[in-house]
Parts: C-alpha cells; structure tokens; sequence
C-alpha cells in the first residue's frame, strides 16, 4: 500500500449536502485499473494480453476524533451504502473521489492515546474520479483538541472495569453486516472480561461528549488462565448481536444513532 504523510496535505468528507474538514493522519485511497485477459488461441503461444476496461476506487482514511468531526464520522454507519465524495489535497493534486461506499469502520484507541477512525471504502458503477482547483475545494481543518482514550472509560453495570489498555470497535460491511469489540486487557480474574462467557452489555464513557453502548456480547475468543503472578496482557474478541448506541452530548449538541 502507498501511504501519503504531510502536514500540507487534506481531506474533506462531503456527505448529505455537508462538508466536513477531517484531521489529517494518512489516507490511502487510489484508482485501480480493471484488466481483462485475452485467453491464447489453440495451438498458438503468446505474451498474455490485458484489455483495460474500467477503473476501481480502493484504499482507507484513518483520522483522529474531534468534537467537529464526530458526529459526520458516526453518521457513515447510519447507511454505509449510500454514496459519499472524499476530497483530497496532496499538495500537487486534488481529487474528487465520488459515489463511493464503505467496506469497514473502525473506532480504536489505545490507553492515554488518541482516538482514531479508520473507513475502508470500494468503488460501485456509479463511482468516478475528477481533478479539481484546490483552492476552491478544500475546507481547511479548523484546529482544535482531538480526543484521547482514558482509564477507567468501560463500565459493566455501573462500575468501571479495570486494566483495559486498547480496544478497537470494527463494523464490516461486505456479504453481511457484522459488529467485533476487540479488547486488549490485563488477565485479571475480577474482571467481567474473565469471568463471563456471555456479556449483556458494556458501555464507553469517554472524558468528552461520547457514550457507546454495546449489547450482547457474545466471545469469539477462550477466556484465559495463567498461574503467573505478573501482569499478562490477553485479547478478548466479541461478536456484538444486539443493539449498538452512540450518543454525542454537549451544551450545544445532542445526537445519536443506533445500529
């Protein structure tokens, strides 16, 4: 994969009439030629020729978590397959990347770092590319602070579960659609994480305007023993079967949505 770094350059979500400046972190999306082999003759050998016949769009965008760009970020699991346009300034091009759709959204962060957001998205027949003045595009991202994921941010039944250092929420949206919470915590047999099989429901409660409520969790993963007296770090994944909430409030903004 190319991967594209700098601080000249951006991107813009427009979704729903509305253009939203995301923080910039790296960006991978690129137009893929579709090739179509000519089959050889019978009898015959020859260096095997490609048709081009069409283009694809293929790539992700990770960006950190900002009170401006939350709630646009959250609304793509609303209806994944309805076509957004990515803008993107790389300094020495702009392009409109239009009618694309999402593959996968995910939500991660590991302990005292940042929040970030990952969205891989595929082209669909009605997709197209188109070069552009920048100056008349990009919406500069107004800086302002990005949000960080703190101890003590899961709670089970009111109380807070300890030693979570990461966790990474992933919505894929291929042949189905499919919910994992993945979590990186200390093997610790206090915990909810270790002591239930089958977990009815845990929430986030981030420092900022953010409540994420997962309901029943069931484990794609064994729960795990040691007899060692230090501290192990394990990874419990969970299949999420019921109802996902987002809830974004503040003294200006009250939003949410439900999967």
């Amino acid at each position: 994969m190319n991967y594209v770094y700098g601080r000249q350059c951006s991107v813009s979500l427009y979704k729903d009439d509305t253009y939203t400046a995301l923080p910039y972190s790296q960006e991978t999306i690129r137009t893929k030629r579709k090739l179509y082999p000519l089959e050889e003759t019978v009898g015959h050998k020859r260096r095997i020729v490609e048709l081009a016949y069409g283009f694809s769009i293929e790539g992700c965008i990770i960006t950190r978590v900002s009170r401006n760009t939350i709630i646009p970020l959250l609304s793509l699991l609303e209806h994944p397959l309805k076509p957004i346009t990515l803008i993107i300034d790389r300094a020495v091009e702009t392009i409109l990347y239009k009618n694309i759709i999402l593959l996968s959204f995910e939500l991660r962060a590991s302990i005292d770092e940042a929040l970030y957001i990952k969205f891989d998205i595929t082209s669909i027949s009605e997709s197209s590319t188109e070069e552009e003045n920048s100056a008349t595009l990009i919406i500069p991202w107004e800086k302002e602070s990005t949000w960080f994921f703190r101890k003590d941010s899961f709670r089970h039944e009111g109380k807070t579960i300890p030693g979570i250092y990461a966790f990474t929420f992933t919505a894929e949206f291929q042949n189905t659609i499919t919910y994992t919470l993945q979590i990186h915590t200390a093997l610790r047999k206090d915990s909810v994480i270790q002591k239930s099989d089958f977990i009815e429901n845990i929430s986030f409660n981030a420092l900022y305007p953010l409540e994420i409520q997962f309901n029943k969790l069931q484990p794609l993963t064994d729960i795990n023993e040691t007899d060692t007296a230090g501290e192990i770090l394990v990874i419990r994944k969970y299949r999420v079967q019921g109802i996902i909430s987002f809830k974004v409030m503040d003294r200006e903004v009250s939003w949410g949505v439900t999967l």
